[in-house]
This record gives C-alpha cells, structure tokens and sequence, in this order.
C-alpha cells in the first residue's frame, strides 16, 4: 500500500504532487508483481477519487496515443494505491520492454499484411503531407520570396518494405538557414511512419513528425517534441509555422 504522499514525494521531492508535471515515464510497480509504466493525469474524476486513495493514470501505448487524440477519459486508468508496493521516477526498463514487444507485434504480423500496398500508401502519404506544406501552408511565403522550396529524393530499404524511393523537402531561407523535411522510417514500434522535421546543421532542432493509420484509414500526422506522448499534437499549420519561426529566432 502507498499513500498519495509516498507517491508525491517519489514524483517530484521538491514540490510533492501526484500529478506534477513530468517529463520521464513513471513505473507502479503493483503487490501482485504486476507493472505499469505512463504518467499521472489529473481528470475531472481524479479529486474525488483520491479521496478513496485512488487516482489517475495514462498508460504508455495505445492508450496515451489515444487520449492525447482526443482527451477521452475513458483511456485513462484508475489506479488503486492501496494496491501498489513502489513508484519508480524515472523510470526506462519498462520503456524498453514495451518497445520490444511492440517490435516483435510488428514482425509477427508481418506475413498477413499486404506490404507493398502498406509501402505505397506510406510514399503516398508522405508526398501529401509535404504538398500541404508547399502549396497550402507555406504557399505565400515562397510566393513572396521569403523562402525556396528543393525537393529531392532518397532511396530507403526496410525489412518489410524492401527498396523504395521517397521525397525529401528542404526549405531555404535568405539567412542561409534550411528546415528539412525527411522521411525516415514507415514503420515504427508506436506509429506507422516516422519523417525527421529538423533544422539543418543543429542537432538539438529536431522533431518528428509521426503517422498513425486510425481504424478508418485515415492518416494523422502528429507533432512529437520527443516519447512523451503529452509531448504529441496533431500536426497543423499554426504549430507547424511555429516550429520553424521559433528555430529561426
């Protein structure tokens, strides 16, 4: 058993909350050996239960692709304190085994999906997202001369999806600065596409820019400042002028 204090003071020393901000997972390690690794979210429900010692929890995965979505509550998990034994912050094992069984999801599938089919929609996809950006986005700017598009193309292999070519956008400014975008991967552990969205010559001014294929079939692009999934939001242009104004500065 552990009180909302245990788990506060484990969380953040210096100012103890359950729900303070964090930026690394968080592991419950429960009294039956069982584990979970996400990070506390406070909801409209989490008051109240914590009145039961009880609270609130987004778990890595699926469920926080979800509710980081569409703030859906129903994919956030209530955790019964009187059940755990420890909290682990930070905490990266749990991180890694669940990369590793997603990988190995991912190879298990592998002969009932139709990759090439997978392989043309991933190019497809990838041309749509920078034709958005070329002619919708940033279709003035070029317009007016503040910015020049190149297009290029790389040739990529992946296991799944053999040999292929794919487009890469770069954007250049009068300063001599270039933003990139560059598809790197169509499939991951987490998402279903990965592009590289970075400022040329600056390692530390990267993001990525992550597909996910929804039940429709749909494909959302989604913003990622890094794994933390509250550091995820649909790709659009406002957030995507953002970024770059922001590596400018």
């Amino acid at each position: 058993m552990m009180t909302k204090d245990q788990i506060a003071n484990i969380i953040d020393p210096q100012f103890p909350m359950v729900y303070a901000p964090t930026t690394e997972p968080t592991k419950l390690i429960f009294e039956d050996g069982t584990e979970m690794v996400g990070y506390f979210q406070h909801t409209k429900n989490s008051d109240e239960l914590e009145k039961q010692n009880k609270f609130t929890f987004v778990e890595f995965g699926e469920k926080a692709q979800k509710f980081r979505a569409t703030q859906d509550d129903s994919f956030v998990t209530t955790i019964d304190a009187n059940l755990l034994k420890n909290v682990e912050y930070p905490s990266y094992s749990g991180i890694l085994k669940e990369r590793l069984k997603k990988i190995e999801e991912i190879l298990n599938e592998a002969p009932k999906r139709n990759w090439p089919e997978y392989k043309n929609k991933w190019v497809e996809d990838v041309k749509n997202i920078i034709n958005t950006v070329m002619y919708k986005w940033l279709n003035d700017y070029e317009r007016e001369g503040f910015l020049k598009f190149s297009l290029l193309t790389a040739k990529r292999f992946e296991t799944n999806l053999g040999e292929y070519l794919i487009p890469v956008l770069e954007i250049s400014f009068k300063n001599g600065s270039t933003v990139v975008l560059d598809p790197i991967a169509g499939v991951t552990s987490d998402y279903n596409g990965r592009i590289d969205f970075y400022l040329m010559g600056n390692v530390y001014k990267k993001v990525s820019i992550l597909r996910k294929i929804m039940e429709t079939g749909e494909t959302v692009w989604i913003y990622a400042k890094n794994y933390d999934t509250r550091t995820h939001f649909p790709l659009g242009e406002q957030l995507f002028i953002k970024q770059i104004n922001e590596w400018l500065q």
